[in-house]
């Protein structure tokens, strides 16, 4: 098949879509499929994934930049059987508007909900996605609503990566259910080598640990985090929270670990690479990931692949990955006690085992092979 990746992000960038596309698009091209991308960037910077790609640079007219992505698209798909877009917005706009001139099918992977997100990074009280749509708000948001459900409605294929984002697409943008298809995040497990209690001398880690990771806004629940995390690590000094990532708050939680006199109980670490962001799972005691949505986070999964204790907000899909973990806790977003009981029970998640045959069972979901072949599969059912 020859295939055009229309995204919004590629490697080196960090970020969701950019991974996944560091880990398919060689699988693919060692199946036998042509790929071409097209995405925006520092196009000196672009990882070499030995494909053709199209690169518009960020550094310019946001509306240019809009503008010359969706004629390269256009441009692109005059000889393709089919577009995969990786973005609700902007890449899939691009997708449809080349479908309308040249028939050509397009397969949306959904990365989340843009209204939604854009709206909870401008309103002062956060709501979850059902409230969200049980609500009106101002007419740019309303219209981003719109605009990303008829885009939805139009493509040929929709891929999401849990039951919970399937179930949210054909209700709220009202996409039949026959063109959602669930294929899971690729997650490949790894190797646990060095032991734990050398990585904590190695990272000056004199008390337990408890992780949160995840880009630094408001969406991840941090500050509501850390307000919960003052008054149980108050109780519990021989313990501390570490938040990796970074963000456009991390000044502000800087300011605010500083005057709550807690800089030595949480700390800000920052991004880090993925070799030591594994260190600190293998290195820590538990993962704390208290958004207010997430679709199906790989950063539960990499915990659990360390067997490390889970505390999780019921929101999204993560409850999918959690309910059958006996190391997982699902606590509701905002209540605030029931967040304080499940940190209590972090030594008893601990004592709980995780037989390593349903270990690797429960994995087999989310490797690449599998993956591969599922979206193989689905793109050569909806190609020309």
């Amino acid at each position: 098949m020859k295939i055009l990746i229309a995204t919004e992000i590629f490697p080196p960038t960090t970020g969701g879509p950019a991974a996944w596309l560091e880990q398919i698009v060689p699988k693919l091209k060692n199946r036998g499929h042509q790929l071409q991308v097209v995405t925006f960037g520092d196009c000196k910077r672009l990882s070499d994934l030995q494909v053709k790609v199209e690169c518009v640079e960020l550094k310019q007219n946001k509306l240019w930049r809009f503008y010359k992505y969706q004629q390269l698209v256009k441009k692109l798909a005059r000889d393709i059987d089919l577009i995969l877009a990786l973005g609700n917005v902007v890449a899939g706009q691009a997708a449809v508007g080349a479908k309308r001139k040249y028939g050509c099918p397009v397969v949306l992977r959904v990365p989340g909900d843009f209204a939604w997100e854009k709206a909870m990074s401008q309103e002062t009280d956060l709501v979850g996605l059902e409230e969200f749509y049980e609500q009106k708000y101002s007419p740019t948001i309303e219209w981003l609503k719109a605009k990303q459900a008829k885009l939805a409605q139009v493509v040929d294929g929709l891929v999401v990566n849990s039951t919970y984002q399937a179930k949210a697409v054909n209700k709220y943008w009202q996409v039949e259910g026959s063109k959602i298809n669930i294929i899971r995040n690729i997650f490949n497990l790894p190797e646990k080598i060095l032991d734990k209690n050398e990585l904590k001398k190695r990272l000056g880690w004199d008390k337990k640990t408890i992780l949160a990771v995840g880009r630094l806004i408001r969406l991840k629940g941090l500050v509501e985090l850390i307000d919960i995390m003052k008054l149980w690590l108050r109780k519990n000094p021989n313990w501390q929270l570490v938040i990796v990532g970074d963000g456009p708050l991390q000044e502000k939680f800087q300011q605010l670990i500083k005057s709550e006199n807690l800089t030595e109980n949480i700390k800000l670490v920052g991004r880090v690479s993925r070799a030591d962001l594994y260190n600190f799972y293998q290195a820590a005691d538990a993962l704390v990931l208290y958004s207010l949505y997430e679709s199906s986070p790989n950063v539960v999964l990499e915990a659990m692949s360390f067997d490390l204790p889970v505390i999780v907000s019921q929101q999204g899909g993560s409850e999918e990955l959690v309910r059958d973990y006996p190391r997982g806790q699902l606590v509701a977003w905002g209540d605030k006690s029931a967040l304080l009981a499940a940190l209590d029970k972090i030594p008893e998640y601990q004592r709980r085992a995780w037989l390593e045959a349903d270990r690797r069972i429960f994995f087999v979901d989310y490797s690449l092979e599998k993956n591969a072949s599922a979206w193989e599969s689905l793109l050569k059912k909806l190609s020309k």
